[in-house]
């Protein structure tokens, strides 16, 4: 890992995402030192983007943690661009992204809802009825998030015993939380047996 590039990827992060949501910047480079996150950056005259992706391992889903634009540049099509370039690789794989977007009933309803048309643009699919808690990270607070696959599935569903197994993953490695975890079993009493895609 370039330290230059963290130092302005860190940057780009910190102005970009509420300290409810952050991963402290002291794991982030823990975990790509060990090869658990994945940094890429982007790059005009300077470094412009920034996304971190966890691999859920044994799975054929990656973790989009983090994806953002300096402010700057935002507008630009910057994102929209560096996911169409992953979206191919993955394609390529039979892969997928996991997405953990906020939900627009609680905090900015308007920032929330352009964030979630922005990936649904590029064929995000909601996991419908699924009530997903992000575990507290820089607050004592969880928060409420709604859960998309990109690119959708053609079979319009996925299997609900994957689905909790996914959030079970997801806590357990990323949020470092285990299965006894009061809002890790809220969230999977809400997964039905087969999970739509909407």
């Amino acid at each position: 890992m370039n330290g230059l590039d963290f130092e302005a990827a860190s940057r780009i992060y910190e102005e970009s995402f509420p300290l409810s949501e952050r991963q402290p910047l002291h794991a982030v480079k823990k975990w790509i030192a060990a090869a658990r996150y994945q940094l890429i950056v982007g790059e005009e005259e300077a470094i412009v983007l920034m996304a971190f992706l966890w691999r859920l391992q044994g799975t054929d889903f990656t973790l989009l943690d983090y994806l953002a634009v300096r402010k700057e540049w935002r507008g630009r099509g910057l994102g929209a661009q560096f996911l169409t370039q992953v979206l191919a690789q993955m394609n390529e794989c039979g892969e997928h992204l996991l997405l953990e977007l906020e939900d627009p009933e609680e905090g900015d309803r308007a920032a929330r809802e352009r964030r979630i048309a922005f990936y649904r643009g590029l064929g995000a699919r909601e996991l419908q009825g699924v009530r997903y808690f992000l575990p507290p990270l820089g607050t004592l607070e969880a928060t409420r998030m709604r859960l998309y696959v990109l690119p959708g599935l053609d079979a319009g569903a996925l299997d609900g015993d994957l689905v909790r197994s996914l959030i079970a993953q997801l806590y357990r490695e990323l949020h470092e939380r285990d299965g006894a975890d009061p809002l890790l079993a809220e969230t999977l009493s809400t997964v039905s047996d087969v999970v739509r895609l909407a």
